[in-house]
């Protein structure tokens, strides 16, 4: 084959440098697509982990900015109420009026608290935000405190105590317009916090999928480039392969690739050999195939010779024996009806001449039948009919040969009729040869006959007293022109047992042959009863 010499050149050549240089793992696609995995993820939890702590921080702002609105809030209620109960007091009204109004204070004041408690516990135990938290708690206190002494100083209404109610709500009003302050700077922080956030996490959502899809891009693309030289490097060695002409592949980079360049030269040795191969199988079966066609011309040949030599032996001897069988038969009626000699002993003879003839004229009908099958196949009729007459009609006719050999047919048949379907004629020939097979071997002995009916078929045994069959010979007994010894000597032609399988073939039942026990031959028939 064309190219095959250089594919084993370079195969022998791998093979005489067993020391070549083995590629690293990471040549592998497996194992670059698993680093690049694990790159991949690598990146990946970091984006998270960024997007994770700059969403956590968002929140801690958002939520620190909702404190500070919340207390400064709170602080400029807590002014508004002081001033209030103070100039209530001021213009005596009673204390009971101003119930309501302290409570109030109390609970902005009890809010402010909470409100703080709960802006300290979203911050780290350290830092300057902590820090000013405690500081806020301390100012909370000290501005309950100072609320309390103008409480007390108002309720009681005593000159000498305007002094120390004024100096206190100094000092109240001080504290609450410093927390205001406070507050102010501190929401106006958060708020810068909170969007300086937000802008980090818009960055973020817009470049780390830019940044990711690129990295992605960049990595595929460079495995495409790496991928696409073997891959041209296979197509190639293939369309070449096809066309009958193989070329090695040789290096392909990666691991895997290299293995597949490997079993692919492997397959081209291969192919190439039985490219070989199959081309002198092809030139041997084409001489096979013309010798035996001319073998099974010339046996057509011999088969359609001795067709018509079989076809012609038939006809030959039936033309043959016809006509001395009629001048046989002819004689012996004459004689009976002659009136000179030994009446009973002419009888006799008479008789046994016309038993002969009609054993002569029954084989005369096997050939006959045998030689117009023109595909070896008998052609019946389908009808209904009675076996148990047919069984009748047959051992009438063969009890003339019967009582010339000295033996006797015994029959034993069910009461009624035992109807089975086919050809009656056909049926009652293949009787008759085999009760003229019983008489033949029987010689002065009894031939037993049972007909009966049982489980939807009719059953019929035909048993002789004669010296049976070799256990060996029992398959072939039906086939035709077969003879056992013991046949041959007493005479016959080798086709009555043959034409009966046939008919009961044809009627869809079965025939057999077995030893009797004690000596005699068995003939065992099913048919299948009409329904």
């Amino acid at each position: 084959m064309p190219g095959t010499s250089g594919v084993r050149g370079w195969r022998d050549a791998c093979h005489a440098h067993p020391a070549l240089p083995v590629r690293p793992m990471v040549r592998s696609i497996r194992n670059t697509l698993i680093f690049g995995g694990l790159g991949a993820l690598i990146v990946l939890l970091a984006v998270a982990l960024a997007a994770s702590t700059g969403l956590r921080r968002a929140n801690q702002v958002l939520a620190r900015s909702g404190y500070s609105q919340d207390q400064l809030a709170l602080a400029m209620g807590l002014e508004a109420g002081v001033n209030t109960y103070v100039a209530r007091a001021a213009m005596g009204i009673p204390m009971r009026a101003r119930l309501e109004e302290r409570e109030k204070i109390e609970a902005l004041l009890l809010r402010y608290d909470a409100s703080i408690r709960a802006e300290r516990a979203l911050l780290t135990t350290t830092g300057d935000a902590v820090d000013d938290a405690d500081e806020e708690l301390a100012t909370v206190s000290e501005l309950g405190r100072l609320f309390r002494a103008i409480r007390r100083d108002a309720d009681t209404g005593v000159a000498t105590e305007r002094a120390s109610l004024s100096a206190d709500l100094d000092r109240f009003q001080s504290l609450v317009r410093r927390t205001v302050a406070q507050e102010r700077a501190e929401v106006t922080e958060t708020v810068g916090r909170f969007d300086q956030a937000r802008r980090v996490i818009r960055a973020m959502a817009i470049a780390l999928p830019i940044f990711t899809a690129f990295v992605g891009a960049l990595g595929l693309g460079l495995l495409l480039a790496r991928l696409r030289r073997p891959i041209a490097r296979l197509q190639s060695a293939m369309a070449a392969v096809s066309k009958g002409h193989a070329e090695p592949v040789g290096d392909l980079g990666f691991a895997e690739f290299q293995a597949l360049a490997v079993g692919f030269d492997r397959m081209a040795d291969e192919i190439a050999a039985q490219r070989a191969a199959l081309s002198n199988v092809n030139a041997r079966l084409e001489h096979d195939v013309a010798a035996r066609t001319a073998e099974l011309e010339a046996r057509n040949a011999q088969l359609a010779e001795i067709e018509a030599t079989r076809r012609a032996f038939f006809a030959q001897i039936s033309h043959e024996l016809r006509t001395p069988i009629t001048a046989l038969q002819c004689e012996a009626e004459v004689a009976l009806r002659g009136r000179s000699g030994d009446a009973a002993m002419l009888r006799e003879a008479l008789e046994q001449i016309m038993a002969q003839g009609g054993v002569i004229r029954r084989r005369l009908a096997d050939l006959l039948a045998i030689s117009q099958a023109e595909d070896g196949r008998l052609v019946m009729a389908q009808a209904s009919f009675d076996l148990g007459q047919a069984l009748r009609e047959s051992m009438a006719l063969a009890d003339p040969f019967a009582r010339a050999s000295g033996s006797r047919v015994e029959a034993r048949i069910d009461d009624g009729e035992c109807i089975v379907r086919g050809d009656a004629g056909w049926m009652q020939q293949a009787l008759i040869a085999l009760l003229d097979n019983a008489i033949k071997f029987s010689a002065d002995a009894a031939i037993r006959v049972d007909l009966a009916r049982a489980a939807g078929k009719a059953e019929l045994t035909i048993v002789d007293n004669g010296p049976g069959v070799a256990e060996g010979a029992l398959e072939r007994l039906f086939e035709r022109f077969h003879q056992e010894p013991a046949g041959r000597a007493r005479g016959g032609s080798g086709l009555g047992l043959s034409v009966a399988r046939s008919v009961v073939d044809h009627h869809g039942g079965s025939i057999a042959a077995s030893n009797r026990d004690g000596g005699g031959l068995r003939i065992s028939i099913t048919l299948p009863l009409a329904s």
